[in-house]
């Protein structure tokens, strides 16, 4: 099974998605695409970050799915955990 980067019109509407998103390091965060699926890569400070980059993705035409692999740089807050507490309720 091989993975591609996003090809050209993919990658330029994931970019004008991402780039609309100020909380999104967009430089931080790499992209694979297989059959619709889009795996995020990548490291950034902020839980909410990558939340962002993950529900903005999903949000691009074409996406089916996305697997969000980004890590954070710091330990989670307790904002981070809340948040994430209250989305697996």
């Amino acid at each position: 099974m091989t993975s591609a980067p996003l090809r050209a019109g993919e990658r330029h509407a994931w970019a004008t998605a991402i780039a609309s998103r100020t909380a999104v390091p967009a430089e931080q965060i790499d992209t694979i695409v297989r059959r619709g699926v889009v795996t995020l890569r990548g490291s950034v400070e902020h839980g909410y970050q990558g939340e962002a980059a993950e529900a903005t993705t999903a949000g691009v035409a074409g996406v089916e799915s996305v697997h969000n692999e980004i890590q954070l740089l710091v330990p989670p807050t307790n904002d981070d955990l809340i948040r994430r507490s209250a989305r697996t309720r």
